[in-house]
């Protein structure tokens, strides 16, 4: 039933009271004591379309699936829908506990302003890592409880929660669920629970909701490939209805997605034979690679990621070696990468933002001082091409001059426009930014800048979820019209409706190319590709494209299983999953045979021992586990400098200083304070190079350290 009553919709199905009227009964809508406890409730002229009642339809049978469609056309609405009627079929029972789960803390916030806006009669309550309250305290005083998929996978290993007391799960953007996410690491623990227990208790309904599910790892477009992407996605959700697209009313969906205009805009780019710039870089080069003996760069383009690889390998292999002067070809190595990025960043921006990459690059590396030869020699070097670059009369970047373009007639033909441009990285973002406040022509045309990028551990290249809230406020309230953003843009984010996206020189996968397009959802809008002719971009960006195509033809043509041949591959697929998880741990307790007491940790960089294996305790509990040395005299080889952003790192240990290695300054870690007024230092392993007898070997990751770490005691 729908009703409306001032200026909302209600969806739902309240109570007629019979009353009488001069003395006639009559039947009149009585909300207060309506059964229907959580109608959804929409402003005046908004519906539930049909097409969004067709895609909640499986969810409202009970069923387990994952549901397609375009950005902006509803899809939180739909869940809301299913969450309002799964709330009020239940509301006598004990055990109703649903969770939407979202890949980021933006996104909680967000998502929990929709539901509440949809369903006024349900509380909803936030938990993400920021939070204190847990995701079983709040199941109990609330109907819903939005998480963060880390939190879940949290709470869930440690079972401080159990899946017998959820009765319905939501995954937004659910299509990481089969990548090393959060969200995979909670649907195993699920499939393996699924497998395993044989309790009579009711299953927890799960449902994942995605604009674009992707096609796999594909690059040959072989259908089979993502058939079996798009199984193994189902798999992981349990999803054993299958996947829902709209297929009865398409002709809605399309009035409401508003595709945007796509073009891509091949250009040829700097000229490097007679750029004199990157032919001063590249003399520079050359030079510094005479002092690495058997150094070989044929065919190599210096500004490429293969050149890249080639010195980081070079690195890599140095820091294992036992060479008396590896420090100084690391520093040489060093410096080829500054130069690298450098022109890297020439070939994209302007030579002032590459000048200020190889001030910046270069002296990021520190060093000892007794190679101080090596590095007054490469800081001379250094010194003077820079004045030569700085001398010299800058280049237009055709790239460039191409944006500044698209960008002036659109939004002279259009002022009320507003536009995302999409970059690699964040100081593509920073520089683009201040170029295009610089610019004259762009001001004339009434742009206003602004940038968005991730948060890290580096405070000055990038944004804490404040700050971007704050900059996606100016950019909704028209402040900003244009934003310069990194990934973090494409997905995540309540970014308003735009009539211009574009991607500067940045191409990533299938998936995020149909969420940056999905942004574009204005009336008119369009979507500009902007990369060098024949670059790999190219070629990668039509792949695109064509995975695409091709997910949309398995669905459109029906080649994605149904009905029992599905429910019997997801059985098998499971069982994989279950097994493939079991045989990694099983891996993992096997190469746990060393004796810590042998293994010495030493400084990547100046190969000093820290301390020993047997120094290490873990601390805390699995996934967020700190790993510390506990004995004193580990002190004495590191030095200490408060941290520019302390912070809560667990509910118990608070991060106060930076330490790093006393005799070449590396970065070790964190000094922490427990709860408990106790402190120890918590090291990083990729800072430093384990050895074994005469064998030296790396670790990224704690969890695969070949040697037992107890626990951290008080004793300790």
């Amino acid at each position: 039933m729908i009703l409306k009553i001032n200026s909302y919709v209600f969806i739902g199905e309240p109570h007629l009271k019979q009353m009488k009227n001069n003395g006639e009964e009559s039947s009149i809508i009585d909300l207060s004591i309506s059964t229907n406890k959580f109608c959804i409730q929409l402003k005046a002229g908004q519906e539930i379309r049909k097409y969004q009642e067709e895609l909640a339809a499986p969810g409202l049978r009970g069923e387990n699936y994952i549901f397609v469609a375009p950005t902006g056309t509803g899809k939180t609405l739909v869940a809301a829908r299913i969450i309002a009627d799964h709330l009020d079929r239940n509301q006598n029972l004990d055990n109703v506990v649903v969770l939407l789960v979202v890949p980021t803390k933006a996104l909680a916030e967000q998502q929990k302003d929709a539901l509440e806006r949809y369903i006024p009669g349900a509380s909803v309550e936030i938990c993400t890592g920021e939070t204190q309250q847990t995701i079983s305290l709040a199941c109990l005083t609330n109907h819903v409880a939005v998480c963060t998929g880390g939190k879940l996978y949290s709470e869930l290993f440690r079972k401080d929660l159990k899946f017998s007391q959820l009765s319905l799960m939501i995954f937004d953007e659910c299509h990481s669920a089969v990548r090393g996410s959060d969200y995979a690491n909670v649907l195993k623990l699920y499939v393996e629970e699924e497998i395993t227990c044989s309790s009579s208790n009711p299953k927890t309904q799960i449902i994942g909701m995605t604009a674009s599910p992707g096609a796999g790892k594909n690059p040959r477009m072989n259908l089979q490939i993502t058939l079996d992407h798009l199984k193994m996605l189902a798999a992981h959700m349990n999803a054993t209805s299958g996947i829902k697209t709209v297929v009865e009313h398409t002709e809605e969906l399309e009035r409401h997605r508003k595709a945007p205009k796509l073009d891509r805009l091949l250009l040829e780019p700097r000229d490097v034979s007679s750029d004199p710039f990157v032919q001063e870089v590249l003399e520079t080069m050359k030079e510094i690679e005479k002092d690495l003996k058997g150094f070989q760069c044929v065919g190599i383009k210096r500004w490429s990621h293969k050149y890249l690889q080639k010195i980081r390998q070079n690195i890599h292999a140095l820091e294992l070696s036992d060479n008396e002067s590896f420090l100084d070809l690391i520093r040489a190595n060093k410096e080829l990468l500054a130069y690298c990025s450098t022109l890297c960043v020439y070939m994209n921006l302007r030579s002032e933002d590459a000048i200020k990459v190889l001030k910046k690059e270069s002296d990021s590396f520190k060093i000892d001082v007794t190679c101080s030869e090596s590095r007054q020699k490469y800081a001379t070097i250094r010194r003077s091409l820079i004045e030569r670059l700085e001398s010299l009369e800058p280049h237009d970047n055709p790239l460039m001059s191409k944006l500044q373009d698209v960008l002036y007639h659109k939004f002279v033909n259009d002022k009320n426009s507003k536009g995302l441009v999409f970059v690699r990285t964040r100081y593509e973002a920073k520089a683009m930014s201040d170029w295009i406040a610089d610019s004259k022509r762009l001001a004339m045309a009434g742009i206003h800048p602004g940038m968005i990028v991730g948060h890290t551990t580096n405070k000055k290249d990038s944004m804490t979820q404040a700050e971007q809230k704050e900059v996606i406020e100016q950019f909704r309230n028209g402040d900003i019209n244009l934003l310069m953003a990194t990934s973090v843009a494409e997905e995540g984010l309540d970014i308003p409706a735009c009539n211009l996206v574009m991607r500067y020189q940045y191409i990533a996968s299938d998936i995020k190319k149909e969420q940056a397009e999905g942004r574009a959802r204005a009336v008119n809008s369009e979507c500009y590709t902007i990369i060098s002719a024949h670059s790999p971009q190219k070629y990668q960006d039509i792949l695109n494209e064509e995975l695409i195509r091709l997910v949309q033809t398995i669905f459109k043509n029906g080649y994605f299983p149904n009905g029992d041949s599905l429910a019997g591959e997801i059985k098998k697929l499971q069982n994989k999953i279950i097994d493939d998880k079991r045989k990694k741990e099983a891996k993992q307790k096997q190469k746990k045979v060393l004796a810590s007491d042998q293994i010495q940790l030493l400084c990547k960089l100046c190969k000093v021992q820290a301390c020993f294996g047997s120094d290490v305790r873990v601390a805390g509990e699995q996934p967020y586990s700190q790993f510390a040395v506990s004995t004193p005299e580990f002190a004495e080889k590191y030095s200490i400098k408060p941290h520019h952003a302390p912070a809560q790192l667990t509910d118990s240990i608070y991060k106060t200083h930076k330490i790093y290695c006393k005799k070449c300054g590396a970065d070790w870690g964190v000094k922490c304070v427990w709860s408990s007024d106790n402190q120890y230092p918590i090291i990083k392993c990729v800072q430093f190079l384990f050895k074994f007898g005469e064998n030296k070997f790396e670790l990224k990751k704690w969890s695969n350290a070949p040697f037992d770490i107890p626990p951290l005691e008080d004793s300790d």
